[in-house]
């Protein structure tokens, strides 16, 4: 709610005369993925509106959150949905261990070599899976159950030309380092929970991120380094501060 209550504040502003509220991760790449479905060849990322009137308007009137209990739920729903995801990666460690052995190669000690050894194989599998999801969840929406089977030329395409799509790979790519690679203290720990990681989607979309967890700030700046351009600057809350002072 405070968060919330923040938001109302900042919009409510002058300043904030014209603004935007976006969607939220998930709905976002089910948008981008829908559109670049319909003609890869045309698709330009930048061009897809992706702002959320819906989020907007609650935002200004706070009439589903201010509902204690669903508000109860949700957070109950959340916390299991965190700790799923950090136990699916948690299973994989111990698969890992033969194929390791088996290479004669040890576990990587920085983020950087999991990138530059994990990525080649990695990124067509995770972005034909989520490419895929992306496109049942649309088709349920229309009340239709489909499967989809996306030709991984496709995938490799809207993984080149969507910087955003992108972004959530190299964040699930860090999950995977740091929750299933990772061992001991010498190696580099990039530790943030999946929500925070997944706000790498919005690098590409904006020119300043501004958080205040250390976790999250110093996982997103080491995800920019791959990201490319567009990418915002990221900046811890006092640093921000400062500037507006």
């Amino acid at each position: 709610m405070a968060l919330l209550e923040g938001c109302r504040k900042l919009t409510a502003t002058p300043v904030a005369e014209r603004w935007d509220c976006v969607h939220t991760f998930y709905e976002m790449l089910r948008v981008l993925i829908k559109e670049h479905s319909i003609d890869p060849a045309s698709f330009r990322w930048l061009s897809i509106d992706v702002r959320s009137g819906d989020l907007a308007h609650e935002i200004l009137t706070g009439e589903i959150t201010g509902d204690d209990g669903l508000a109860r739920m949700q957070r109950t729903e959340q916390l299991a949905s965190l700790k799923a995801y950090k136990a699916t990666w948690l299973k994989l460690r111990p698969k890992l261990d033969p194929i390791f052995e088996a290479q004669g190669i040890p576990r990587p000690m920085t983020f950087a070599d999991a990138y530059q050894n994990g990525s080649p194989a990695l990124f067509p599998a995770m972005g034909k899976a989520l490419y895929d999801a992306g496109l049942r969840f649309d088709a349920e929406l229309s009340g239709e159950s489909r499967t989809f089977d996306t030709p991984p030329e496709t995938v490799k395409h809207f993984i080149d030309n969507c910087p955003p799509f992108r972004a959530v790979l190299l964040a699930l790519l860090l999950s995977w380092y740091n929750t299933s690679l990772r061992v001991g203290n010498k190696s580099e720990k990039l530790a943030a929970g999946r929500n925070d990681l997944f706000m790498a989607v919005y690098l590409p979309l904006c020119d300043i991120f501004v958080t205040r967890d250390s976790g999250q700030e110093k996982c997103l700046r080491e995800l920019r380094k791959y990201l490319g351009s567009p990418a915002a600057e990221i900046m811890s809350f006092d640093e921000f501060a400062g500037l507006c002072a």
